[in-house]
């Protein structure tokens, strides 16, 4: 029994071990060979010491591509111990660069690619440098950010002719055909894209101007192109718009009107801005309006919607980002006025935005906070508050975001992923209304009423430290403020809805001076130690002495109410509050 019972067991074993080879047998594992290389691409752009070729890698072989480019020398079959480009990984098609060459000299080329088994190459081809140097080959990139005595232009150097390019820029002139006798920018050397500033210009003159670059062999001229230089905006002018159709260019000095356009609904809701001798204001009309800063003239109007605009427009890099009341934000050409995007919200977009690094931030009556892309209007977080955030516009600073809304919370967001790092609550008290201002890390921001009882004004000013969300000072509780503060040497500025027009130490709260003028909600502007607001009660545009309160002149317009933020500019710089949040 013992004999049999191990012939059985042996025999078993003999049948699944047969098996178990025959199973392995079915799947026989490819073996990994060398890289198989379509055809070495033939030379292309020779000059004296340069050419372009590049090959294309048909199969890895069963392992990855660490290596590719191709290999050159004075003689045949080439191989990477001699000269050769490192053009990436992976199969498929490649370019190289091929540098370092002489003059008037036959070289061999192969493509290779290299794997864990080794190198393979594709077929040989040669070719033969160029006999002389020749001028360089260029362009000349068109004008941008043109202003009163400054632009931005550029070129790109396709070949350097056979020699190193020793200098590049561009020159410009009054006349035609300017060269580098005239005046000129030093913007590098070497082939590629390049960009230069021209400064000193003079405004409203014509320039013509052509990139150039240096070789061995001379200077090479790029196309002609021709601009006019902007004229210098007029010193001290103040930008306002009525409830009277009316929008206004004020002397800021002396309240004398310099002109003013005659619409068809009322300017009174969105503050203008200013970039590059235009102003841009948006309508109850739901038009935005782009006018010639020195005479009214429009430009082109963009139609947003049917239901009004009450949003402050912002300027960043050739475009313009504004609210509607139809729900969208919308990026315009700033030039002109053509729509390079719009964003749908949840609700109507009252708050301004603000641009900072290729996004717009802004808030929606949705109760959201939206990050968007600049370029392609995509985007890139929201955030849902409490409630709904009305025209309480979003500031920024150290990467953060702050907003309030009207659940009574003033929150700050990080910019960059739209997470809370803190809120703060104000008990109850809608922040809709007021954007928040930053400065040497405070918050300042104004409440409007109650959320419980509904319309009545019990709204404080509040500092906050912007770090820690902890409560600095609070002052005037049981007020009620519709509009947003603004900080200028240490002063906060800011009506409340009593109609009176406020002045606080900004560092401790106390009071300064106040002034009654039936405000409506209007936020001020700061300029020169003057104090530039609206009073909607009285029809009447102020301009006050910072220090101490006193009228320095006042524009009086009939039946008209300027609840909006004016907009001054001077020489030196632009400013204005607006509900945009920001200290411009």
């Amino acid at each position: 029994m013992k004999i049999k019972l191990f012939f059985i067991i042996y025999a078993s074993s003999l049948i699944v071990g047969s098996c178990s080879k025959s199973s392995t047998d079915s799947n026989p594992v490819t073996p990994t060979t060398l890289p198989t290389l379509g055809v070495t691409s033939p030379a292309s752009a020779i000059t004296t010491t340069t050419a372009i070729s590049g090959g294309t890698i048909v199969s890895d072989g069963g392992a990855t591509i660490i290596a590719r480019g191709v290999c050159w020398s004075t003689t045949s079959n080439p191989s990477i111990a001699n000269t050769k480009t490192s053009d990436g990984t992976g199969a498929g098609a490649f370019t190289s660069a091929i540098t370092g060459l002489s003059l008037t000299t036959t070289y061999y080329v192969r493509a290779y690619a290299t794997n864990s088994i080794g190198t393979a190459y594709g077929n040989e081809i040669s070719f033969t440098t160029s006999a002389t140097i020749v001028l360089p080959t260029i362009t000349t990139t068109a004008l941008t950010s043109i202003n009163s005595s400054s632009a931005v232009s550029g070129g790109n150097i396709i070949s350097d002719g056979g020699a190193t390019v020793t200098a590049r820029g561009v020159c410009w002139s009054i006349s035609t055909s300017p060269t580098t006798a005239n005046t000129k920018t030093a913007d590098g050397t070497g082939l590629g894209t390049f960009n230069s500033n021209l400064i000193g210009l003079t405004e409203n003159t014509v320039y013509y101007v052509r990139a150039y670059a240096t070789n061995s062999a001379g200077t090479a001229y790029g196309n002609e192109i021709n601009f006019t230089t902007l004229q210098a905006p007029q010193p001290g002018t103040v930008y306002i718009g009525g409830s009277n159709n009316k929008f206004y260019a004020l002397n800021a000095l002396t309240g004398q009107i310099k002109w003013q356009y005659n619409g068809t609904s009322g300017f009174s809701y969105a503050g203008p801005c200013y970039a590059n001798g235009k102003v841009y204001a948006g309508s109850i009309d739901s038009y935005l309006y782009c006018m010639d800063s020195l005479n009214g003239n429009v430009n082109w109007r963009f139609l947003a919607g049917n239901t009004g605009i009450e949003s402050d427009p912002v300027y960043d890099n050739g475009s313009i980002y504004f609210g509607s009341n139809d729900d969208y934000l919308y990026s315009l050409n700033a030039n002109t006025g053509t729509m390079n995007w719009r964003f749908l919200t949840g609700a109507n977009v009252s708050t301004s935005p603000v641009v900072h690094n290729g996004v717009v931030f802004f808030g929606s009556s949705d109760s959201k906070v939206y990050a968007v892309n600049t370029s392609t209007g995509q985007l890139i977080w929201s955030y849902q508050t409490g409630a709904m955030i009305n025209q309480s516009g979003p500031a920024i600073a150290n990467g953060l975001l702050y907003v309030g809304s009207r659940d009574g919370y003033l929150y700050a967001l990080d910019v960059n992923t739209g997470a809370l790092v803190w809120r703060y609550a104000v008990n109850n008290i809608s922040l809709e209304m007021s954007s928040p201002t930053v400065v040497n890390n405070i918050v300042y921001i104004a409440g409007w009423h109650d959320i419980i009882v509904g319309t009545s004004n019990k709204g404080s000013v509040y500092a906050i430290n912007a770090s820690t969300g902890q409560l600095v000072w609070e002052k005037y509780q049981n007020t009620g403020f519709g509009s947003s503060p603004i900080v200028a040497d240490g002063k906060l500025f800011i009506t409340n809805e009593s109609g009176d027009l406020l002045a606080m130490d900004a560092i401790t709260g106390t009071q300064l001076w106040t002034r009654t003028i039936l405000s409506n909600g209007a936020s001020p502007a700061v300029m020169n130690g003057i104090v530039y607001v609206g009073g909607g009660g009285t029809n009447y545009f102020y301009a006050i002495d910072a220090i101490t309160g006193i009228d320095i002149w006042r524009f009086s317009i009939s039946n008209s109410l300027f609840i909006s933020s004016p907009c001054i500019i001077t020489t030196a710089s632009v400013k204005y509050s607006g509900e945009s949040g920001m200290q411009q």
